[in-house]
């Protein structure tokens, strides 16, 4: 199973989803993980190419302990205006080259400006990606299962999904430390293992889980019953 995660800045698919990637990596999914924003701002006293190489090299060593692949990213300017259209061409693109069975990105309802853009360009991506529109971006790979949102800078009011990550805790813990630059800044690994931890509490009943939203499924009357271990037998 290939999941391809979009992450919007260095660091969003660690805070957002590591342990959900470590425990999919553990179990054999190929996690390929891809950043939108190309790294130039974040860590103070930096020129934006120093800022770039050094945000880079971080993403890289956490992507290593998560058990992912890091994809080149799709280096649009960091922190400039956008307009909400600018990144479903090469998203879509994305899309087509690696064909993956399950997308990852910021939820829809996250408060940083460029997250929302990166979520709004996933919901247009997703279907396009599989139909003929836009050949000159390749050709339509094979319809999306599903599309799922991941939490960074605002907690998901209403989650659709849990997923326990106790298997993957540690590993998720090690990638934040990766991010020296960002936990030196605002404190992240705390953060984001706090955050994991409520969401284990008032989710799972305990332990330690990561939340999303579920934006779009599909899925055939197989797949749905081996989702939820129902009874039956489809014929």
């Amino acid at each position: 199973m290939r999941i391809l995660v979009l992450a919007p800045h260095h660091d969003d698919e660690t805070i957002g989803c590591g342990g959900t990637l470590a425990g999919l990596a553990a179990a054999g999914a190929a996690i390929l993980v891809s950043h939108v924003f190309d790294g130039s701002t974040g860590i103070a006293g930096l020129t934006p190419a120093a800022c770039r190489e050094a945000r880079r090299a971080e993403a890289a060593a956490a992507a290593v302990v998560l058990g992912c692949r890091l994809l080149p990213g799709l280096d649009m300017p960091d922190r400039t205006l956008h307009e909400p259209g600018s990144l479903i061409r090469p998203l879509i693109a994305l899309l087509r080259r690696t064909c993956p069975a399950l997308l990852l990105g910021p939820h829809a309802g996250d408060r940083d400006h460029e997250h929302r853009l990166v979520a709004a360009a996933m919901e247009e991506a997703f279907w396009m990606a599989a139909s003929p529109m836009f050949p000159e971006l390749g050709a339509p790979c094979p319809p999306l299962s599903a599309l799922l949102g991941y939490e960074v800078w605002t907690p998901i009011g209403d989650p659709a999904l849990a997923v326990d990550i106790a298997a993957g805790a540690e590993r998720k813990r090690a990638a934040l430390s990766c991010y020296a630059s960002q936990d030196h800044a605002s404190g992240w690994p705390a953060g984001a293992m706090g955050l994991s931890a409520y969401r284990g509490t008032t989710l799972l009943g305990g332990g330690i889980a990561e939340a999303f939203t579920l934006r779009r499924m599909r899925l055939g009357a197989r797949e749905l019953i081996d989702l939820f271990n129902l009874p039956g037998t489809v014929k």
